[in-house]
């Protein structure tokens, strides 16, 4: 084990997936968001019987891991990282928490999880974690308690907006391979957002979750994966019978409270991370 993606949630951490699994000197678990530090029913299950699978088929033994955005916000999963993997080479993507905020609650009322004419108040009572997955300063300060600093590598998503190959080619540097590489879907946007939309997607999903830690499961997924049919051909074929959704947007006293809530965070994540300015 080499790396893992801590998150944030709704910060492009998909599309960075993909650029990791397309370098021939990386192997990503085929199962993104393995959840496994994070999850008690999955920890409990035992780190070889459940977490190693993730990665039994890299057979090149190739620099392997895994991103799973749920374990910036989970204090066991912090923990529990710094105890297998003290030395882990781990990197974060932090985006505008209102932008991030945002971008959550037009995912959740796309699955259904929230009413499409939720509010911002209604949004953050049903799923307060609307609010706490954007204070970076919080999560990250937790981290570099167990972390020394040049093993948490910071992206910002609107680097990955404006300037994606610079990017992507940053962290080829911090993880220790080949960093010229240059993906071939460098340009393309893996939206799992609309995929999640199809109606198909809960058959699927279902299907995947039920199978995927069986020898065969694991081997279909592995058989996919040399044929070509990897997340974005998914991606495309799901979201040909997605559900559209308008897009979500906060009115200006939604923006002000926000701005509010998010205030005190944004000073820690500078005082921690030692930048005079935030990029967003």
């Amino acid at each position: 084990m080499f790396f893992i993606g801590i998150g944030a949630q709704k910060a492009a951490t998909s599309w960075l997936a993909k650029m990791l699994d397309a370098h021939p000197e990386l192997y990503v678990s085929p199962q993104k968001e393995s959840d496994f530090f994070s999850k008690e029913q999955l920890y409990t299950m035992g780190f070889e019987k459940i977490y190693c699978k993730h990665f039994q088929f890299n057979t090149k033994k190739l620099k392997a891991g895994e991103i799973s955005p749920s374990y910036l916000t989970s204090e066991q999963a912090t923990k529990r990282i710094a105890k297998h993997y003290p030395k882990i080479k781990l990197f974060v993507v932090l985006r505008d928490p209102l932008e991030r905020a945002r971008s959550h609650i037009e995912h959740l009322k796309s699955i259904h999880i929230l009413p499409s004419d939720v509010s911002l108040g209604q949004a953050i009572r049903i799923r307060p974690d609307i609010i706490e997955n954007g204070l970076y300063g919080k999560h990250i300060q937790r981290y570099l308690r167990y972390f020394p600093r040049e093993q948490v590598h910071v992206i910002w998503y609107n680097d990955i907006v404006t300037q994606p190959l610079q990017t992507v080619q940053s962290l080829y540097k911090y993880l220790g391979v080949r960093e010229s590489y240059v993906p071939k879907a460098l340009s393309v946007r893996h939206n799992t957002s609309v995929a999640r939309r199809s109606p198909f997607y809960s058959m699927v999903n279902t299907a995947y979750k039920k199978h995927r830690r069986s020898w065969w499961g694991g081997l279909l997924v592995k058989c996919a994966r040399l044929v070509g049919l990897r997340g974005r051909g998914v991606d495309v074929l799901l979201g040909l019978t997605s559900v559209r959704v308008r897009k979500y947007t906060f009115n200006n006293e939604e923006i002000k409270t926000l701005k509010s809530v998010y205030a005190h965070d944004k000073e820690v994540l500078r005082e921690v991370l030692s930048v005079s300015a935030l990029m967003w």
